[in-house]
């Protein structure tokens, strides 16, 4: 007896674009109040992904990972309370606007018809998780979606 072929899909970057996340990133890049440090090497990409990283749904320990991880970039210790502050609220206003990767629909509908199998796995909220899941009816070409609430670590990057 063979088995159905699964693939299991990261959901930021891969499934979804990110640009939201990159937009926001170069908004706050661009903001000279931070006194940037150490930025060359960073792409818009990586810069977010910093903060996608250091992010929890415990604010509290959201603010300490951001805190610690931006340490390297904003030197100011009450400049990167405010950088979390404001990147926290702008990253929102973008999001909504997030669409499917180019050419992901057609690729996952010619994989479907051969019987593969897809799920999410990501760090990304339930929640957040959810909303795209419902936006982008994800439901039509996924059969799973693990959240980072639904494990009691993250995967591993």
């Amino acid at each position: 007896m063979t088995h159905p072929l699964i693939l299991l899909f990261d959901f930021d970057g891969v499934v979804i674009t990110q640009k939201a996340l990159e937009f926001t990133a170069s908004i706050f890049l661009k903001k000279r109040f931070y006194n940037w440090t150490n930025t060359e090497p960073l792409r818009l990409i990586d810069f977010a992904r910093l903060f996608e990283e250091a992010d929890s749904s415990n604010k509290l320990k959201a603010f300490f990972n951001i805190y610690r991880v931006y340490k390297k970039y904003i030197p100011s210790q009450w400049k990167r309370v405010l950088f979390f502050i404001n990147f926290r609220k702008t990253f929102p206003k973008y999001e909504k606007y997030e669409t499917l990767k180019p050419n992901l629909e057609s690729i996952l509908k010619e994989l479907k018809k051969r019987g593969v199998i897809f799920g999410i796995v990501s760090n990304t909220s339930g929640e957040r998780l959810e909303f795209f899941r419902n936006k982008l009816n994800l439901d039509d070409f996924f059969s799973v979606f693990i959240s980072r609430d639904d494990t009691p670590i993250r995967k591993p990057h």
